[in-house]
């Protein structure tokens, strides 16, 4: 996912003020490591550490786990209007 990061923190950036929120989720790295790589990248939006996959559980149908890492982008209305990520 690094090489797709700039792009996608860019985009949160230049959305955040229509109100565009963004959240990440890491279940594969250590917390230093995503800690890390969230102030390399300076990602601007919260990142949930779930090292179990909680949190990723309910979107199992849209983030096969082959397809990780993915990053979903939601709509105004709560809806997914896109992934992002391996196919």
């Amino acid at each position: 996912m690094p090489r797709r990061t700039p792009g996608l923190v860019r985009v949160a950036n230049d959305t955040a003020a229509q109100g565009v929120r963004f959240v990440g989720i890491d279940t594969r790295d250590s917390r230093a490591s995503a800690n890390t790589f969230v102030k390399k990248f300076k990602v601007p939006y919260p990142s949930v550490f779930d090292p179990v996959g909680e949190v990723l559980l309910p979107f199992g149908s849209l983030i096969p786990s082959a397809a990780i890492p993915s990053s979903l982008i939601i709509d105004g209305d709560g809806n997914v209007a896109a992934r992002v990520g391996r196919s």
